[in-house]
């Protein structure tokens, strides 16, 4: 099995799984996957959504837990882990004029966290009251998430 990245499916022999029967793999549709745009099946590697409170009134306390979250995030890349953080994604576009809330950015962050096989939840001081983080665990509970905690100062709780 391939994976081909003009269809977007895996495919056998040059074919979507889903053309089978007379004339396989023969529609428009289906010729749009050329040798060129196979690569060969690879592990899927485990991606974690790392969770950490943001929202305050205080810009500067904002721009500190944007770095904190910057730093765990590029720790557990340096380990190879797959991460997404919505803060370090987030916190550059509010100076283009997003908000910072949480309502605003629930949409995304919730999606983001259904693709996801883990949440990390950085426990800076604020994370019991935040209810992003809240909202994200009770999220990946009712996936059946892994949850992991990461306690500023001793991040090797994840590797």
């Amino acid at each position: 099995m391939k994976y081909c990245l003009a269809l977007a499916d895996w495919v056998t022999e040059g074919r979507c799984n889903d053309c089978w029967g007379e004339g396989a793999g023969d529609c428009s549709w289906h010729r749009k996957c050329k040798e060129d745009n196979l690569r060969e099946r690879q592990p899927v590697a485990e991606l974690i959504y790392l969770a950490s409170p943001y929202s305050h009134p205080d810009p500067a306390m904002r721009e500190l837990r944007y770095k904190q979250a910057c730093e765990v995030a590029a720790l557990l890349m340096r380990d190879g882990h797959l991460v997404y953080s919505p803060i370090v994604h987030s916190h550059p576009l509010t100076a283009y004029g997003l908000p910072a809330d949480w309502e605003y950015w629930r949409r995304l962050d919730e999606e983001m966290l259904r693709r996801c096989d883990a949440l990390a939840v950085l426990r800076l001081p604020g994370w019991e009251q935040s209810v992003g983080v809240q909202a994200e665990l009770a999220l990946a509970r009712e996936l059946g998430l892994k949850i992991v905690p990461i306690i500023p100062g001793r991040e090797e709780v994840c590797r």
